[in-house]
């Protein structure tokens, strides 16, 4: 009988250890089980953030209508990604805008497009369903969730494959200051205080080639910083009445959100009143002339001076008709907007740019 005893308590036992041991390898089942799909969907999520945060990145550009698409983008390209089976959907404060300090590594957010270059996606499931949890731990969801933060990165662009043959001295950006440059009114001849001359890179802008230019900004191909750039200020009436052609059959009109108000059309202006309000817009040449370009009567336009950037200018009016020295451009200079048609990096960054790759920051 004691041994029967024994034998049976034993047995007890051992069927105790086994249903112990049984919940516990559930729970350790449960744990990796639902931890590893966890840890998918995460990872699920943080490819879906970083796709919407650098294609939003991409649409920075310093204008209002610049953050709008920016978000609107990382809304739409994070939908294209599933996370957890279902598609991953970003509300509005998931996706934020603000400025990047590289020297701190802090994230600020704002909402001025002029300084906003960063991109701070949030994607996140806030109950994902779980498999063996709920049966373990009575425990059926857990929150997952990813951020990833993005820079949009520019530079000055060093070379564009399309120009208006126009050359601008140094001097007068240096003169108005970068944020400054808005209304020109540019005479090529005779030499002033506001020179500008026709310019052409390893070249001599005569008559023909300037008409040609201006016909098709990239009939001589690339302009890269640098180059050597042949000057002449002579009035060349056929390529000012090239100018006046080019704005009036232009498509791309007058924008008060980016230029202001219109100024007031010129007296013998060789734009029809009709087609008053119309631009040819592109990027012109800045040179590396010196101060003299910018006082007493004017630094010489009759030999080559070194491309040192670009300005993004739109012409918006010509005079071609009277003296010399009346025979006219009017343009206004954006320096404050993203014009992305550099095809290389390495100028000034006066407002005309070439986009370098996205880069992730992370907060110190």
């Amino acid at each position: 009988m004691p041994i029967r005893t024994r034998a049976s308590a034993r047995g007890g036992n051992a069927a105790v250890i086994v249903a112990i041991g049984s919940v516990v390898l559930l729970a350790f089942a449960a744990l990796t089980l639902d931890l590893g799909y966890a840890r998918l969907v995460q990872q699920q999520l943080e490819n879906a953030s970083e796709a919407a945060a650098r294609a939003g990145s991409l649409r920075l550009d310093g204008t209002v209508s610049g953050l709008t698409a920016a978000q609107e983008t990382a809304v739409a390209v994070a939908a294209e990604n599933d996370a957890g089976g279902a598609r991953v959907a970003l509300a509005e404060e998931d996706v934020v805008l603000g400025v990047w300090d590289d020297a701190t590594g802090t994230f600020t957010p704002s909402a001025d497009p002029t300084l906003v270059d960063t991109i701070e996606v949030h994607a996140r499931i806030d109950a994902l369903a779980l498999f063996l949890a709920p049966a373990v731990f009575a425990r059926g969801t857990i929150p997952v969730a990813s951020t990833t933060r993005v820079l949009a990165r520019t530079a000055g662009a060093g070379a564009v494959g399309c120009f208006i043959p126009l050359a601008l001295p140094d001097c007068v950006v240096e003169r108005e200051g970068v944020e400054g440059m808005m209304d020109l009114t540019l005479v090529l001849n005779p030499p002033g205080v506001d020179n500008v001359g026709w310019g052409r890179p390893n070249g001599t802008p005569n008559a023909s080639w300037i008409k040609s230019q201006i016909g098709d900004c990239e009939a001589s191909g690339e302009a890269a910083v640098g180059d050597p750039v042949g000057l002449q200020n002579g009035v060349v009436t056929s390529g000012l009445a090239e100018l006046a052609d080019e704005i009036e059959s232009s498509a791309t009109s007058w924008d008060p959100a980016k230029w202001g108000t219109l100024p007031t059309r010129m007296s013998g202006s060789a734009v029809s009143a009709s087609k008053y309000g119309r631009t040819y817009e592109g990027p012109i040449m800045v040179v590396d002339g010196g101060s003299e370009y910018c006082t007493g009567s004017g630094g010489s336009f009759t030999h080559d001076l070194p491309l040192k950037g670009f300005l993004w200018a739109a012409i918006f009016d010509v005079k071609t008709s009277g003296a010399a020295e009346g025979k006219t451009l009017e343009l206004r200079i954006d320096t404050s907007g993203y014009h992305d048609v550099g095809t290389a990096a390495g100028g000034p960054d006066y407002g005309v740019i070439r986009r370098l790759s996205p880069r992730m920051v992370r907060s110190r």
